[in-house]
């Protein structure tokens, strides 16, 4: 996958020529720049070249997506390697032939009439442009250098479908009603997780849609006045989200769905025996998320939900931080 990938990466070389003064023709330095396409999360590039004898004779690492160098006439082989952002090798792509030609001096001679004096067009010296250079991103100044004009990629998921699974811890704070809200001592209850899928269904732009499915466990409990109380949730939810990419790696996300809520209360102090009840109730949520990708494939979020759980007379509902680690496909 990384051979193909790095084989997207367009190669676009040019050669710079200056011209010494007219009655020297003395030939000035050549330089090379090689240019390519950004690749996505990518920190840095490396750009090595080897000469028709193995030897290595550029080895750089740059940031940008173009490197400028200055190697004499001849053949030699390059590849390039792009750096996730822990500045691991992420994509090395295979050698490549490179052929550096001589360049090719135009004689010019003082001595020649110009239109001023002869009132007829002088001779114009032939133009040329590097063959696969686009025009939005370099031009030439009159001494014939290159003049690279920077462009950053736009923010786009490129009309691809991504899926994602995470693993999140999910503590819980009670929220609603006066009954549930008021057994609870703590403001927040630590023991919680959630396992999640989400699943793009339409991507324009920098924009998708999609949805997400989970399965979360939360356990709250408490002592009033000798009472050891615990309350175990168990739910299933399917939401509806729509996702924004913010930066390369950031994407903010929200959305709202319901699902199915198991629950089990358990009772017990030391002048009665435990007791339980359980039931199984409809649920509803809603959550706001952040998600950071440090490689291509690995993340982290973070976000805030909201879960209801609606019992016959009763609803009992909390507001759900969680931080999780995620693999996008």
């Amino acid at each position: 996958m990384g051979n193909k990938r790095l084989a997207a990466l367009s190669t676009l070389l040019s050669f710079a020529l200056a011209l010494g003064a007219p009655l020297l023709a003395q030939e000035a330095p050549q330089t090379q720049t090689v240019s390519w396409d950004p690749v996505n999360f990518a920190l840095e590039y490396r750009l090595e070249i080897q000469d028709s004898l193995g030897a290595t004779v550029h080895d750089e690492t740059t940031a940008e997506t173009s490197q400028t160098f200055s190697l004499p006439p001849g053949n030699y082989r390059y590849r390039i390697t792009a750096y996730n952002v822990l500045a691991r090798p992420e994509i090395t792509g295979e050698w490549a032939d490179l052929t550096i030609l001589s360049p090719e001096l135009a004689a010019v001679s003082p001595q020649r009439p110009t239109q001023a004096e002869t009132g007829q067009p002088g001779p114009k010296a032939a133009e040329t442009e590097p063959v696969g250079t686009p025009p939005a991103e370099a031009a030439r100044d009159k001494t014939g250098e290159k003049a690279e004009v920077a462009k950053k990629p736009p923010v786009t998921r490129s009309g691809v479908r991504e899926t994602t699974v995470s693993l999140a811890w999910v503590p819980s704070v009670p929220l609603l009603d006066e009954w549930y809200a008021g057994l609870w001592q703590e403001a927040l209850y630590p023991v919680g997780l959630a396992a999640r899928a989400t699943a793009d269904l339409l991507v324009f732009g920098p924009h998708a849609i999609g949805l997400r499915a989970g399965a979360g466990w939360n356990l709250q409990s408490t002592d009033i006045e000798g009472l050891a109380l615990s309350f175990e949730y168990r739910l299933v939810d399917l939401s509806l989200y729509y996702s924004r990419r913010i930066l390369p790696r950031l994407d903010l996300s929200g959305g709202a769905g319901g699902g199915i809520a198991w629950s089990w209360a358990t009772m017990s102090s030391d002048a009665i025996p435990a007791r339980e009840a359980a039931s199984m109730d409809p649920s509803v949520n809603a959550f706001l998320e952040a998600r950071w990708l440090f490689t291509e494939h690995l993340g982290v979020s973070a976000g805030l939900s909201f879960v209801a759980v609606l019992y016959g007379g009763q609803t009992a509902g909390w507001l759900a931080p969680n931080l999780s680690g995620c693999w996008k496909f």
